[in-house]
């Protein structure tokens, strides 16, 4: 509101963003013939699923949410083949249980040394 923006508009890209965050999460492929197509124009599951991955390689990758475009102009797009199994999770923890909510939030702030713990 105090930037002028109208109502409706807010809630026209909370509804938008959250149907395209809550496809690039999801739990499914598009056809192989069909992906790189759709890749073009749009964040696919399987191009986000590299954001998550606990490879370095991978993870500073595909930030876009909707268009993929902001990923080719910031030249952060890994666009891998579709069937590509991505192993997800946090680099410096392979194998350990996943973190509590405190764990978490306290993360950024903790060494790398003490991240891999």
């Amino acid at each position: 509101m105090l930037l002028g923006v109208p109502p409706e508009g807010v809630l026209f890209f909370e509804v938008v963003f959250g149907i395209a965050n809550f496809l690039e999460h999801g739990n499914f492929d598009l056809p192989r013939r069909l992906e790189p197509v759709v890749q073009r124009v749009f964040v696919t599951p399987a191009l986000h699923r590299g954001h998550h991955a606990s490879d370095w390689r991978e993870l500073n990758t595909n930030f876009s949410t909707v268009f993929s475009i902001w990923d080719r102009l910031a030249r952060t797009l890994h666009a891998g083949e579709p069937d590509h199994r991505i192993v997800t999770g946090l680099p410096d923890r392979p194998g350990l249980e996943t973190p509590g909510l405190a764990e978490s939030l306290l993360m950024p702030f903790a060494s790398s040394r003490n991240r891999a713990r």
